[in-house]
């Protein structure tokens, strides 16, 4: 129906402030059957555990209870299993306060978590390109064999279990990837991503900025083959599209995350 039930405001933690004029940012969350899970992504990161059926805050878990000092990472993300029993945590790594593009994935137990304690199942690092491999959003599949990481320059596909890399595919250039979500047969991953598009006034012409025309950030989806492991590269927009006919095709579009209902 729309409407509203319950609104909540979450309540900011000192320890992640980063000063007064810093607030809190969520991204990624999790969920069991009885809890929502919101991660903040910043420093210092932490996991709210909230009870769905009242929306009060049961316990705020922070990822330095997994060993993760403030200053050795930048953001966290994560979700849940489909079977709700473990809890996927990624860490940028940093190093001088830049990133290395090494990623840290954890697995912890779902039950522990809704008691307010990490209990560490797993854990891996992947290694990327420093400044360019950023994680983002990801999600499981649907049999919960395998999870689609959207990595910034790059696609991952890992081994739930062992947090194994099954498959590695690279963005085009000026593709930054920020979400995946597999179909619930397994066949094909929808991603989002951002893209550098050229510009155009409200009459539809191309802006020139220094001699040259000038790009703008434009959000666009594409599909991974899971089958045949082939990213198909053609993409959709699904901002520019829209906004050059509506007059703002000189402005930046910042598509994130997605979610889907699935119809044959």
């Amino acid at each position: 129906t729309g409407k509203v039930i319950k609104d909540v405001a979450m309540d900011p933690d000192p320890r992640a402030m980063g000063g007064p004029a810093k607030m809190p940012l969520y991204c990624a969350s999790g969920q069991s059957t009885k809890y929502y899970m919101p991660l903040f992504m910043g420093t210092e990161a932490y996991v709210d555990v909230f009870d769905k059926a009242t929306l009060e805050k049961k316990h705020r878990v922070f990822v330095s209870d997994l060993g993760y000092a403030k200053g050795s990472y930048q953001f966290l993300h994560g979700t849940n299993s489909p079977d709700n029993k473990t809890l996927l945590l990624a860490l940028n790594l940093t190093k001088e306060g830049k990133g290395t593009g090494d990623i840290d994935f954890v697995l912890v137990d779902m039950a522990a978590l809704e008691g307010g304690k990490f209990k560490e199942i797993k854990r891996a690092t992947l290694k990327g390109a420093p400044g360019k491999t950023i994680t983002f959003r990801e999600s499981f599949s649907a049999d919960g064999k395998l999870i689609y990481q959207s990595a910034g320059d790059r696609l991952w596909v890992i081994d739930a279990a062992t947090l194994a890399l099954v498959d590695e595919k690279m963005m085009p250039e000026g593709v930054q990837n920020h979400d995946a979500l597999p179909t619930p047969d397994g066949k094909l991953a929808l991603l989002t991503v951002r893209n550098l598009t050229e510009a155009c006034d409200a009459t539809g012409k191309p802006i020139m900025k220094d001699g040259d025309k000038a790009q703008i950030t434009d959000g666009t989806v594409m599909l991974y083959d899971a089958a045949a492991k082939k990213l198909l590269n053609k993409t959709t927009s699904t901002c520019f599209a829209c906004h050059k006919d509506m007059g703002i095709g000189d402005k930046n579009a910042v598509l994130c995350g997605l979610d889907a209902n699935w119809k044959k």
